[in-house]
């Protein structure tokens, strides 16, 4: 379904091969726009790959084949050129990339099975790839075309999904012991130590367009933030769909919502703490009592309004 951001108005359906179940490790239908917005990809659970018109919402052509099993994520390089396609169903060889002008399909030397996640190093030189049960591997990339690759070597428990930050300076990095890291993104070079996020594989992660907050998921479909300059989560898990897997979490283009699916839908979580006392005195329907002035803000001095026409 694709919807107007302003206003959330539905402006149509998309489908690649019909509609129909995934496969309860499929996740959702992967989508992933275009660097300039004017392409829409869209995977389907029969290995094809539809290019959208994002205007119009027209196919491009006819949908680019990328093998038989389901495609459970897509990725495109900084300038539009490749699109990565991850299927974590194929057992030998589950990535893919395509060149988005003349639709070749390249699968990847060395194959990644049961592919899963794939990042593009910002500046288009690297491509990193990594594998539902851990491991991965990245490749060079000169002048758009992806080279053989080598193993994603890194001590620890095992990389589990990649991501790039947005200014290409840090490369964060789940792992299979519900942990993330920080790494240099040339070296692979550890930055500091790794950051305890949950009890379970990491199974999708999203920068936030300014670097500073990083959104994951873990394969029980909780949700979790993590400030990236304090390298500490914040709070508890934000309950997602039990059956909402790989890469349904994401930021709002503005960075001021999480979008997070759950069992009656997806919904935006509100991250402007600006407009959070005006909700809450909205909520509440009353200023506070001076026991709780006394209690939570007697540092600030004498009560003052905290809701002002209530």
């Amino acid at each position: 379904a694709l919807y107007r951001v302003e206003d959330l108005h539905l402006l149509g359906s998309l489908s690649v091969g019909g509609s129909g179940p995934r496969g309860a490790l499929d996740g959702a239908t992967p989508v992933a726009f275009s660097p300039d917005s004017r392409t829409l990809a869209v995977g389907d659970r029969f290995g094809a790959v539809q290019l959208f018109d994002a205007g119009s919402q027209q196919p491009l052509g006819e949908p680019i084949r990328t093998g038989e099993k389901v495609v459970v994520a897509l990725a495109f390089s900084g300038d539009g050129r490749s699109l990565a396609a991850m299927s974590n169903a194929n057992n030998v060889n589950g990535a893919f990339v395509i060149d988005v002008e003349s639709r070749e399909v390249t699968a990847l030397d060395p194959p990644v099975p049961l592919a899963l996640a794939a990042t593009f190093r910002p500046d288009g030189e690297e491509l990193i790839v990594t594998s539902g049960v851990g491991g991965g591997a990245r490749y060079p990339i000169v002048d758009g075309r992806v080279g053989r690759g080598e193993p994603l070597t890194i001590a620890g428990a095992l990389p589990e999904v990649p991501a790039f930050s947005p200014d290409g300076s840090l490369l964060a990095i789940g792992r299979t012991d519900g942990t993330l890291s920080f790494h240099e993104p040339t070296t692979l070079d550890q930055i500091g130590g790794s950051v305890p996020v949950s009890s379970g594989i990491i199974a999708s992660m999203r920068w936030r367009a300014d670097g500073k907050l990083i959104t994951l998921q873990d394969i029980n479909a909780d949700n979790f933030l993590v400030d990236v300059d304090q390298r500490a989560r914040i709070g508890d898990a934000l309950p997602g769909s039990p059956s909402g897997l790989f890469g349904v979490s994401d930021f709002a283009p503005d960075g001021l919502a999480l979008v997070l699916p759950g069992p009656q839908g997806t919904t935006a979580w509100d991250l402007d703490v600006a407009t959070w006392p005006a909700k809450a005195c909205a909520i509440a329907g009353r200023d506070l009592t001076s026991d709780e002035w006394e209690t939570y803000f007697s540092s600030s001095g004498t009560q003052q309004p905290t809701c002002p026409g209530l």
